[in-house]
């Protein structure tokens, strides 16, 4: 509770020296969700309207410096969307219908989102390594700059670093306890993760081979009990999101259960311009809806979901056309986006991998460790194989399992110095 208390304190006093406590979301994938939030809370439903006066009233009142420009620049009537996930907007909305459109009170959630992360990672750190890795967690949650930087945006950062923790102290006690309701909690909290962020649906391989493994560790343990554990996993993961997938292939007219977000953004990390510019993801959503206006004379008439839907099939297309014509390119791709996914913070991003591997590598034998390390590797494969940006946001999600990670490390490193002072004496 300290650690949450202190991680609490701390996320909003960078949001609040940070400015702008009730200012709307600025340049990015923040004014997106607001957008979508405002339609499900006031409007006809999950979708834009970008030229609704009382969507645009905040934006156009804090807009003295111009920063709101772009975002008063867009227009058009209302259009249904299965580009993001619903976790985020539909949170928002709920603030929307409770509080008005208050953009503080997303702040100080968001900040305490990350915060009861930082809490249960003291919590699984003590469970897993004992109380001074624990007090060292603690000291990293508070102190962390990503925690801070990413406490005040309109994102799914701060969500999805809570559920990935969330998901290992699900696998954590399904080691200990060998009972299928944490397998079973654990499907839960990935499938509200997949809702949060569709990119997870490429982890359910990993997490699935990860459990079994988890469960055989007993020689006590009967094939009937890991069926039983996989297919609780594999039936609640499935389940939670598919209402939300069926929403997607009734509106896309298609079967694409994950929406449109994956098949618009691949090429934008299989392309020779992010190739030339090292790894780093490029928005080539413009070109897509060019490329089907040069093929399509009707395009402007067509309804905006299925622009949507086929510039996603069209993006698709293009990513796995470069794939194969380029697959010398790849395994450089995969390094450059893994340098990409370390390299900002650059010196604390690099310190705390070298501090985390010290702790797998120390801690290897203990299996709530295994657990930390496979979803940090996880982490890293899923963005190798799709694409990476600037600023350390990929890392947020495995962030907790980091910083338990880099404490067992330290915890490991001051033990050595003491027993090789003591040898010495």
């Amino acid at each position: 509770m300290v650690a949450l208390l202190a991680a609490l304190a701390g996320n909003v006093i960078s949001v609040a020296c940070w400015g702008g406590w009730n200012e709307p979301p600025r340049k990015g994938d923040g004014q997106d969700y607001d957008n979508i939030a405002y339609n499900i809370a006031f409007g006809p439903g999950f979708g834009r309207d970008w030229s609704d006066p009382g969507f645009r009233r905040p934006y156009e009142e804090h807009n003295a410096d111009g920063r709101y420009d772009e975002v008063l620049a867009f227009g058009g009537e209302f259009e249904l969307t299965a580009f993001r996930p619903p976790v985020l907007p539909y949170t928002l909305a709920a603030i929307y219908r409770v509080f008005g459109r208050q953009f503080l009170i997303w702040r100080l959630l968001n900040a305490t989102i990350l915060a009861v992360a930082v809490g249960f990672a003291v919590l699984l750190a003590w469970r897993i390594a004992g109380r001074t890795p624990a007090v060292v967690v603690a000291w990293l949650g508070v102190c962390d700059p990503l925690t801070k930087k990413y406490a005040g945006y309109f994102l799914t950062e701060g969500l999805s670093c809570l559920l990935l923790v969330a998901i290992a102290w699900s696998m954590v006690m399904m080691f200990e306890r060998r009972r299928v309701r944490y397998a079973a909690l654990a499907g839960l909290v990935m499938g509200v993760a997949i809702l949060s962020r569709s990119i997870f649906v490429m982890w359910l391989p990993f997490l699935l081979v990860l459990m079994v493994w988890l469960w055989t560790r007993s020689i006590a343990q009967s094939r009937r009990s890991v069926v039983l554990a996989v297919a609780a996993f594999s039936v609640v993961v499935v389940a939670v999101p598919a209402p939300w997938a069926i929403r997607n292939c009734m509106v896309l007219e298609s079967v694409m259960p994950m929406g449109t977000q994956g098949g618009i953004g691949l090429p934008g990390g299989y392309c020779d311009r992010s190739y030339e510019k090292g790894g780093v993801w490029i928005n080539v959503a413009p070109m897509l809806e060019q490329q089907l206006r040069r093929r399509h004379d009707d395009y402007d008439h067509w309804a905006p979901i299925i622009q949507e839907r086929e510039q996603s099939k069209l993006g698709l297309t293009l990513a796995r056309e470069w794939i194969t014509a380029n697959p010398g390119k790849l395994p450089v791709l995969a390094g450059l986006r893994l340098w990409r996914l370390w390299a900002k913070p650059k010196v604390y991003s690099l310190a705390l991998l070298g501090l985390s591997c010290v702790g797998f590598w120390w801690g290897r034998a203990r299996p709530g460790v295994v657990v930390l390390w496979s979803l940090v590797v996880m982490n890293c494969l899923v963005v190798m194989a799709t694409y990476a940006t600037r600023g350390g946001r990929f890392l947020m999600p495995v962030l907790p399992m980091l910083h338990i990670l880099a404490a067992i490390g330290v915890w490991r490193i001051i033990q050595w110095q003491a027993q090789s002072k003591a040898a010495r004496s």
